[in-house]
């Protein structure tokens, strides 16, 4: 065992100690009490030239009466005042870092919400530059109609959708001017359009006011006389559109969430003026809310339940989806009740990128708004459907302005997105309330 072949060296006592190493032959025990003065040890260490501390002696900064009355040592004062220091530092920074993200996040949401931003697309200047569409080689729905010649549109907008009152007829407001715009066609472009779509007639219908629809009408008796347009306007309400046609005046609209007996009183003031009133894209209206778990348009009045209160259409396409239900409920209506009950097709066009897919077709002994409005109202029409829609359509065009702020835009909707998708509550109903808690935000989806 390793044990037994260690030596014992003796101690000044006379003990020799278990493990130690032997020393040299000729070493005296005044040598091994006594290091030699080259500083070298017996086993060949430097030798210990400071002396060992006391046991009573303790750590750094502790004084002898401090050890002896069992004081525990404490930090140097120039230590405590560093971290005080240190930590008044970090504080600051970090109040300074939620300042930052405070005035940051104020910034971006103003500019999301109160700052015109440029648009993003070019919609000043439109040309309709391409061959006209002709969609008379569709057959009618009804087989049996006859003759037509008049094509109408019955559902479309100009930019006075957005609310604006100072737009010009002939284009569009520049594009700095408003960051959100409903339509991107102004009077003028509208009508071109609508031509080169095939359309004869158009019946304008801005959400809830007639300027729009006054301006075209007026735009197109100087410019285009052979061009018919009606006007109307889209009650955009949180239960249902409805197109309110043929009317030039205002009406007192019924309310944001209006009730049966409301809706009804409406369309009886629209029918004292001479009007008719179609109900607009109601499949639309009853989608489900992506993430909401409900209707675009919560509670939406029944088909029967808007005959009862007077319609006289339903609006059987709208863009590219066709309403086989409304249509085979007006077509059995049409056989079965003492009134007619038309089917119309809408564009519901806002921007000029859009094609067309229906037309909405009348034969009339003149050609007169007067006279296509009474082939409406005895529901004396048919519909031209084309699934794929008009080939020729409008390439938008990016606007050099909005790219340049571009980035800032970017950083203004991320930093307000995790809080506009909680506080979305609706869809716009076009009066300044939202559809389902027709309260009026910023997120706010207009429509």
């Amino acid at each position: 065992m390793a044990g037994s072949a260690l030596s014992a060296a003796p101690t000044s006592s006379g003990v020799t100690s278990r493990g130690a190493a032997p020393p040299p032959p000729g070493t005296t025990e005044q040598d091994v009490l006594e290091p030699p003065e080259d500083d070298q040890t017996l086993a060949g260490f430097p030798a210990r030239t400071e002396p060992l501390p006391r046991e009573a002696d303790g750590p750094p900064g502790c004084s002898d009466s401090d050890v002896a009355s069992g004081l525990r040592p404490t930090a140097p004062k120039d230590v405590l005042t560093r971290a005080k220091s240190y930590s008044l530092a970090a504080g600051a920074r970090l109040a300074t870092l939620v300042a930052v993200f405070v005035v940051l996040f104020a910034l971006f949401t103003l500019i999301r919400y109160r700052v015109s931003m440029p648009e993003p697309h070019d919609y000043h200047d439109l040309q309709f530059d391409w061959t006209p569409f002709d969609p008379r080689y569709l057959e009618p729905l009804d087989k049996g109609f006859g003759q037509y010649n008049v094509l109408a549109d019955t559902h479309s907008h100009t930019t006075f959708s957005d609310g604006s009152r100072t737009h010009p007829v002939s284009h569009p407001p520049p594009t700095s001017a408003r960051k959100l715009i409903l339509s991107r066609m102004a009077p003028a472009q509208l009508v071109s359009w609508a031509k080169v779509n095939g359309f004869d007639a158009l019946i304008v219908s801005d959400h809830n006011t007639l300027e729009g629809a006054l301006a075209t009408r007026d735009w197109a008796a100087k410019n285009e006389p052979g061009f018919i347009v009606i006007p109307a306007m889209e009650y955009s309400s949180c239960r249902v559109h409805m197109n309110l046609i043929g009317i030039d005046q205002m009406i007192e609209l019924a309310p944001a969430v209006p009730t049966n007996d409301e809706l009804k009183r409406m369309i009886d003031k629209v029918h004292s003026l001479g009007g008719i009133v179609s109900v607009n894209h109601i499949p639309w209206s009853n989608t489900t809310n992506a993430g909401f778990q409900v209707a675009r348009l919560p509670n939406h009045p029944s088909r029967d339940e808007l005959l009862a209160m007077g319609v006289d259409a339903f609006e059987v396409t709208n863009q590219g989806e066709f309403d086989t239900i409304s249509w085979a409920f007006a077509r059995s209506r049409n056989a079965t009740s003492g009134r007619p009950l038309g089917a119309f097709t809408g564009s519901d066009v806002h921007y000029p990128e859009s094609p067309a897919w229906g037309w909405t077709a009348v034969n009339v002994a003149e050609r007169t708004a007067e006279a296509v409005l009474e082939e409406l109202r005895n529901a004396r029409n048919t519909i031209l459907f084309e699934p794929s829609g008009t080939r020729g359509t409008f390439a938008v065009r990016h606007n050099p302005a909005y790219l340049a702020v571009e980035p800032l835009d970017a950083l203004a909707s991320y930093s307000t997105i995790f809080y506009e998708v909680k506080l979305f509550t609706g869809r716009w109903s076009g009066n300044g309330r939202l559809s389902r808690s027709c309260f009026p935000l910023c997120g706010g989806v207009r429509i």
